[in-house]
Protein backbone atom coordinates (compact mmCIF):
# COMPACT_ATOMS: atom_id res chain seq x y z
CA UNK A 1 0.00 0.00 0.00
CA UNK A 2 1.33 3.52 -0.74
CA UNK A 3 0.73 6.18 1.34
CA UNK A 4 1.62 9.61 -0.18
CA UNK A 5 1.45 12.98 1.20
CA UNK A 6 -0.28 15.60 -1.17
CA UNK A 7 0.59 19.61 -0.96
CA UNK A 8 -1.53 21.93 -2.31
CA UNK A 9 0.49 24.83 -3.48
CA UNK A 10 0.45 27.84 -5.75
CA UNK A 11 2.00 31.76 -6.14
CA UNK A 12 -1.29 32.88 -6.29
CA UNK A 13 -2.79 33.97 -2.97
CA UNK A 14 -5.07 37.41 -2.68
CA UNK A 15 -4.27 38.31 0.65
CA UNK A 16 -0.51 37.34 0.59
CA UNK A 17 0.73 36.86 -2.89
CA UNK A 18 3.62 34.33 -2.95
CA UNK A 19 2.74 33.61 0.84
CA UNK A 20 4.50 30.28 0.03
CA UNK A 21 8.15 31.32 -0.34
CA UNK A 22 8.18 34.06 2.05
CA UNK A 23 10.62 33.52 5.19
CA UNK A 24 10.55 31.78 8.27
CA UNK A 25 13.43 31.68 10.47
CA UNK A 26 15.04 31.66 7.16
CA UNK A 27 13.66 29.26 5.02
CA UNK A 28 9.95 29.28 3.03
CA UNK A 29 6.76 28.54 4.48
CA UNK A 30 6.63 25.64 0.98
CA UNK A 31 9.91 24.42 3.06
CA UNK A 32 8.55 24.15 6.39
CA UNK A 33 6.02 22.59 5.05
CA UNK A 34 7.53 19.88 2.93
CA UNK A 35 10.32 19.25 6.00
CA UNK A 36 7.07 18.34 8.61
CA UNK A 37 5.61 16.56 5.90
CA UNK A 38 8.60 14.15 5.66
CA UNK A 39 8.91 13.63 9.24
CA UNK A 40 5.06 11.80 8.74
CA UNK A 41 5.47 8.38 9.58
CA UNK A 42 4.07 5.73 7.59
CA UNK A 43 4.34 7.51 4.24
CA UNK A 44 6.03 6.57 1.26
CA UNK A 45 5.76 9.83 -0.57
CA UNK A 46 5.53 13.66 -0.49
CA UNK A 47 4.67 15.80 -3.58
CA UNK A 48 3.44 19.04 -4.34
CA UNK A 49 0.18 19.73 -7.13
CA UNK A 50 0.48 23.15 -7.96
CA UNK A 51 -0.91 24.94 -11.79
CA UNK A 52 1.12 25.26 -14.86
CA UNK A 53 1.00 29.25 -14.71
CA UNK A 54 4.57 30.74 -15.61
CA UNK A 55 4.53 32.36 -11.63
CA UNK A 56 4.64 28.50 -9.83
CA UNK A 57 7.88 27.67 -11.97
CA UNK A 58 9.03 29.02 -8.49
CA UNK A 59 7.35 26.37 -6.51
CA UNK A 60 8.58 23.77 -8.75
CA UNK A 61 11.87 25.15 -8.01
CA UNK A 62 11.68 25.10 -4.60
CA UNK A 63 10.50 21.23 -5.11
CA UNK A 64 13.29 20.89 -7.46
CA UNK A 65 15.63 21.70 -4.76
CA UNK A 66 13.96 19.94 -1.91
CA UNK A 67 13.87 16.64 -3.84
CA UNK A 68 10.43 15.88 -4.07
CA UNK A 69 8.00 15.28 -6.82
CA UNK A 70 5.42 17.67 -8.26
CA UNK A 71 2.56 17.86 -10.65
CA UNK A 72 0.96 20.62 -12.32
CA UNK A 73 -2.47 19.45 -12.92
CA UNK A 74 -4.27 22.59 -11.04
CA UNK A 75 -5.72 23.50 -14.38
CA UNK A 76 -8.53 26.84 -14.67
CA UNK A 77 -12.07 25.57 -13.50
CA UNK A 78 -14.31 26.25 -16.34
CA UNK A 79 -17.17 28.46 -15.88
CA UNK A 80 -15.09 30.46 -12.66
CA UNK A 81 -12.47 33.12 -13.88
CA UNK A 82 -9.49 32.62 -11.47
CA UNK A 83 -10.75 29.35 -9.86
CA UNK A 84 -8.68 26.13 -10.33
CA UNK A 85 -9.59 22.55 -9.71
CA UNK A 86 -7.45 21.57 -7.15
CA UNK A 87 -9.28 18.18 -7.02
CA UNK A 88 -8.33 17.34 -10.38
CA UNK A 89 -4.56 18.70 -9.32
CA UNK A 90 -5.19 16.14 -6.13
CA UNK A 91 -6.28 13.03 -8.74
CA UNK A 92 -3.42 13.81 -11.23
CA UNK A 93 -0.83 13.50 -8.58
CA UNK A 94 -2.02 10.43 -6.52
CA UNK A 95 -3.07 8.85 -10.14
CA UNK A 96 1.12 9.63 -10.71
CA UNK A 97 2.21 8.26 -7.19
CA UNK A 98 0.03 5.36 -7.58
CA UNK A 99 -0.64 6.48 -4.09
CA UNK A 100 -4.03 4.00 -2.20
CA UNK A 101 -4.08 6.82 0.47
CA UNK A 102 -3.68 10.31 0.30
CA UNK A 103 -2.38 12.57 3.21
CA UNK A 104 -3.68 16.32 2.08
CA UNK A 105 -2.37 19.17 3.96
CA UNK A 106 -2.16 22.72 2.38
CA UNK A 107 1.38 24.88 2.07
CA UNK A 108 0.21 27.57 4.54
CA UNK A 109 0.79 25.26 7.45
CA UNK A 110 4.43 25.74 8.54
CA UNK A 111 3.60 24.11 12.19
CA UNK A 112 2.07 21.37 11.22
CA UNK A 113 2.68 18.48 13.74
CA UNK A 114 3.64 15.18 12.34
CA UNK A 115 1.85 13.18 15.16
CA UNK A 116 -1.62 14.48 14.29
CA UNK A 117 -1.04 13.54 10.39
CA UNK A 118 -0.50 10.07 11.86
CA UNK A 119 -3.25 9.98 14.27
CA UNK A 120 -5.41 10.96 11.21
CA UNK A 121 -3.91 8.34 8.55
CA UNK A 122 -4.18 5.63 11.92
CA UNK A 123 -8.07 6.23 12.56
CA UNK A 124 -8.55 5.57 8.59
CA UNK A 125 -6.07 2.57 9.37
CA UNK A 126 -8.13 0.93 11.49
CA UNK A 127 -11.52 1.28 10.58
CA UNK A 128 -10.14 -0.81 7.07
CA UNK A 129 -12.94 -0.63 4.09
CA UNK A 130 -15.36 1.00 6.44
CA UNK A 131 -13.14 4.35 6.53
CA UNK A 132 -13.04 6.35 3.17
CA UNK A 133 -11.84 9.78 4.89
CA UNK A 134 -10.62 11.22 7.82
CA UNK A 135 -9.93 14.17 9.45
CA UNK A 136 -9.55 16.77 12.33
CA UNK A 137 -11.33 19.42 10.79
CA UNK A 138 -14.88 18.19 11.01
CA UNK A 139 -15.03 19.63 13.85
CA UNK A 140 -11.67 21.49 14.71
CA UNK A 141 -10.30 21.20 17.99
CA UNK A 142 -6.54 21.32 17.06
CA UNK A 143 -5.42 24.63 16.37
CA UNK A 144 -5.96 26.07 12.59
CA UNK A 145 -2.61 25.50 11.14
CA UNK A 146 -1.80 21.51 11.46
CA UNK A 147 -5.27 20.31 10.02
CA UNK A 148 -5.02 16.97 8.31
CA UNK A 149 -7.23 14.99 5.56
CA UNK A 150 -6.77 11.24 4.95
CA UNK A 151 -8.76 9.42 1.93
CA UNK A 152 -8.34 6.28 0.05
CA UNK A 153 -7.80 6.26 -3.94
CA UNK A 154 -11.31 5.03 -4.68
CA UNK A 155 -12.74 7.85 -2.46
CA UNK A 156 -10.62 10.61 -4.43
CA UNK A 157 -11.49 8.71 -8.07
CA UNK A 158 -15.56 8.68 -6.47
CA UNK A 159 -14.91 12.53 -6.06
CA UNK A 160 -13.25 13.44 -9.15
CA UNK A 161 -15.60 12.13 -11.35
CA UNK A 162 -18.97 13.23 -9.24
CA UNK A 163 -17.81 16.62 -7.68
CA UNK A 164 -20.04 19.22 -9.03
CA UNK A 165 -18.63 22.33 -9.87
CA UNK A 166 -18.77 24.42 -6.78
CA UNK A 167 -16.67 20.93 -5.02
CA UNK A 168 -13.62 21.01 -7.02
CA UNK A 169 -11.62 23.82 -5.48
CA UNK A 170 -11.68 22.53 -2.21
CA UNK A 171 -10.83 18.90 -2.94
CA UNK A 172 -12.75 17.18 -0.22
CA UNK A 173 -15.80 19.26 -0.37
CA UNK A 174 -17.58 16.08 -1.92
CA UNK A 175 -16.59 13.66 0.41
CA UNK A 176 -17.84 15.12 3.53
CA UNK A 177 -20.61 17.01 1.92
CA UNK A 178 -22.34 13.94 0.62
CA UNK A 179 -20.95 10.72 3.31
CA UNK A 180 -21.40 9.99 6.76
CA UNK A 181 -20.55 7.49 9.53
CA UNK A 182 -18.76 5.29 8.90
CA UNK A 183 -17.61 6.90 5.92
CA UNK A 184 -16.12 9.77 7.39
CA UNK A 185 -14.77 9.82 10.51
CA UNK A 186 -12.42 12.84 12.82
CA UNK A 187 -9.99 13.02 15.11
CA UNK A 188 -10.18 15.29 18.20
CA UNK A 189 -7.76 16.75 20.45
CA UNK A 190 -7.30 14.71 23.68
CA UNK A 191 -8.63 14.87 26.55
CA UNK A 192 -11.34 17.67 25.44
CA UNK A 193 -8.79 20.01 24.68
CA UNK A 194 -9.95 22.52 22.11
CA UNK A 195 -7.35 25.15 21.14
CA UNK A 196 -9.30 25.34 17.35
CA UNK A 197 -8.72 29.47 18.07
CA UNK A 198 -5.56 29.66 17.69
CA UNK A 199 -4.17 30.86 13.96
CA UNK A 200 -1.00 29.51 12.84
CA UNK A 201 -2.16 29.17 9.06
CA UNK A 202 -0.55 31.74 7.05
CA UNK A 203 -3.21 33.60 5.60
CA UNK A 204 -2.39 37.10 5.29
CA UNK A 205 0.66 39.26 6.58
CA UNK A 206 -0.88 39.48 10.11
CA UNK A 207 -0.94 35.55 9.87
CA UNK A 208 2.67 35.08 8.75
CA UNK A 209 4.02 37.48 11.87
CA UNK A 210 2.34 35.33 14.18
CA UNK A 211 3.78 32.28 12.89
CA UNK A 212 7.32 34.03 13.13
CA UNK A 213 7.09 34.48 16.59
CA UNK A 214 5.79 31.60 17.69
CA UNK A 215 8.23 29.76 15.74
CA UNK A 216 11.00 31.95 16.93
CA UNK A 217 9.53 30.46 20.82
CA UNK A 218 10.06 27.23 20.18
CA UNK A 219 12.91 25.67 21.91
CA UNK A 220 13.47 22.96 19.48
CA UNK A 221 12.29 23.98 16.03
CA UNK A 222 12.59 20.64 13.92
CA UNK A 223 11.08 17.95 16.82
CA UNK A 224 8.47 20.02 18.10
CA UNK A 225 4.64 18.72 18.40
CA UNK A 226 1.29 20.58 18.97
CA UNK A 227 1.12 20.72 22.86
CA UNK A 228 5.07 22.60 22.37
CA UNK A 229 3.43 24.85 19.55
CA UNK A 230 0.66 25.90 21.96
CA UNK A 231 3.18 26.69 24.83
CA UNK A 232 5.43 28.39 22.51
CA UNK A 233 2.02 30.68 21.40
CA UNK A 234 2.12 31.67 25.58
CA UNK A 235 5.65 32.54 25.45
CA UNK A 236 5.22 34.46 22.47
CA UNK A 237 2.06 36.38 23.71
CA UNK A 238 2.36 35.66 27.36
CA UNK A 239 -0.89 38.38 27.83
CA UNK A 240 -3.48 35.30 26.76
CA UNK A 241 -1.37 32.79 28.75
CA UNK A 242 -4.52 31.79 30.63
CA UNK A 243 -6.15 31.34 27.40
CA UNK A 244 -3.78 29.22 26.29
CA UNK A 245 -3.45 26.93 29.47
CA UNK A 246 -7.22 26.86 28.91
CA UNK A 247 -7.25 25.47 25.76
CA UNK A 248 -4.17 23.30 26.18
CA UNK A 249 -5.79 21.80 29.71
CA UNK A 250 -9.14 21.45 28.45
CA UNK A 251 -11.00 24.02 30.88
CA UNK A 252 -14.15 25.61 30.11
CA UNK A 253 -14.22 26.78 26.43
CA UNK A 254 -13.02 30.46 25.84
CA UNK A 255 -15.94 33.14 25.45
CA UNK A 256 -16.20 34.82 21.89
CA UNK A 257 -13.67 38.12 22.95
CA UNK A 258 -10.92 36.12 24.56
CA UNK A 259 -10.91 33.33 21.88
CA UNK A 260 -10.79 36.63 19.36
CA UNK A 261 -7.89 37.86 21.05
CA UNK A 262 -6.01 34.54 21.11
CA UNK A 263 -6.81 34.10 17.11
CA UNK A 264 -5.26 38.15 17.11
CA UNK A 265 -3.15 38.03 19.35
CA UNK A 266 -3.84 40.79 20.96
CA UNK A 267 -1.61 42.44 23.49
CA UNK A 268 -4.40 41.88 26.11
CA UNK A 269 -8.01 40.27 25.71
CA UNK A 270 -9.66 43.39 26.79
CA UNK A 271 -8.34 44.77 23.49
CA UNK A 272 -11.25 43.26 22.17
CA UNK A 273 -14.16 43.41 24.60
CA UNK A 274 -16.94 45.86 23.22
CA UNK A 275 -16.35 49.17 24.75
CA UNK A 276 -20.23 49.29 26.10
CA UNK A 277 -19.39 46.49 28.26
CA UNK A 278 -19.76 47.81 31.73
CA UNK A 279 -16.91 46.41 34.19
CA UNK A 280 -19.12 43.96 36.07
CA UNK A 281 -19.83 42.27 32.12
CA UNK A 282 -16.07 43.31 31.00
CA UNK A 283 -14.75 40.86 33.76
CA UNK A 284 -17.45 38.28 33.19
CA UNK A 285 -16.01 38.53 29.53
CA UNK A 286 -12.46 37.96 30.39
CA UNK A 287 -13.48 34.37 32.01
CA UNK A 288 -15.31 33.21 29.65
CA UNK A 289 -18.52 33.76 30.85
CA UNK A 290 -21.61 32.87 28.10
CA UNK A 291 -23.90 35.74 30.00
CA UNK A 292 -21.38 38.01 29.44
CA UNK A 293 -22.49 37.96 25.73
CA UNK A 294 -26.25 37.26 26.10
CA UNK A 295 -26.39 40.66 28.85
CA UNK A 296 -27.80 38.68 31.53
CA UNK A 297 -24.43 38.57 33.19
CA UNK A 298 -24.09 38.24 37.03
CA UNK A 299 -21.26 39.91 39.70
CA UNK A 300 -20.87 36.74 41.43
Amino acid sequence: MVVAVIVQARMGSSRLPGKVLERVGGQAVLTHVLARAKRIRGVDAVAVTTTPEPADDAVVNLCRGAGVRWSRGQLPLAGRPGRRDVLAGYYVAADALRADVIVRITSDCPLLDPAVAEAVLGVLARRGRRALYASNVHPPTWYDGTDVEAFTMNALARAYHDAGPDEREHVTTHLWRHWAEPDVVNVEAPGGVDCSALKLSVDDRADLERVRRVWASLPDREAFGWRDVVDAYGRAYPSVASLRARALYGNAPASAGLRAAFVAGASSADDVVPAEFGEPRRAAWRLGRADAREGGYQTT
